[in-house]
């Protein structure tokens, strides 16, 4: 049971955030996108250091005392009241964002183990987990895919070689994968497009 709140709170951590990639009125070649890529960094101006904000981290801290001050339920293990105030705090430190989210899931995961609510071993027991490393680079390579533009690159190749009537939306849509026939739940069907016949 610990060790699925902690991969909660981890895989939360771990969740990518959005970014906006700027539309391109075209792809230029890899030589030419590493050379732009090059000058445009060394033109950038260098983003101020983020500094923790105060309010937000007192209103974090305040909602994780305050569900620890609740009674525990009868039955519940020692330790239980605790690791849910911790992963509660978690989670409004992800909303409030006092820190970066790295800097939250740092602090709950140093606070379980200097509590004691979590031993070592069972703090760090989900990083050993190989579902973990296969979400945590998936991360890496999707924000990889988003800052390099290798993403629109594949798309623009494959939209280029696909040469149908119905041109560019014809092309991304077959670039998508269709949901199987027999799937029955709501939200699958609801995504299913539907275009009129050539």
């Amino acid at each position: 049971m610990k060790a699925s709140l902690v991969l909660v709170a981890i895989s939360a951590c771990l969740a990518p955030t959005a970014a906006a990639v700027p539309p391109r009125a075209s792809t230029p070649s890899l030589v030419k996108r590493s050379t732009l890529v090059a000058a445009k960094d060394a033109a950038a101006p260098v983003a101020p250091r983020r500094s923790a904000k105060p309010g937000a981290l007192a209103a974090t801290v305040g909602i994780g005392l305050a569900v620890r001050a609740l009674p525990a339920p009868a039955g519940t293990a020692p330790g239980a009241m605790s690791l849910l105030a911790i992963f509660i705090a978690t989670i409004a430190g992800l909303v409030l964002e006092p820190l970066p989210t790295g800097g939250v899931c740092f602090l709950a995961l140093t606070t379980a183990v200097i509590s004691k609510t979590l031993s070592f071993k069972e703090a760090f027991v989900a990083f050993t987990n190989e579902v973990i490393w296969l979400i945590v680079l998936a991360v890496f390579f999707s924000r990889g895919f988003v800052s390099s533009g290798l993403g629109n690159r594949v798309a623009t190749f494959f939209v280029s070689k696909v040469r149908l009537r119905l041109g560019l939306g014809s092309g991304q849509v077959r670039a998508r994968p269709e949901p199987k026939p027999e799937a029955t739940r709501t939200r699958t069907r609801a995504r299913t497009r539907t275009l009129p016949d050539p």
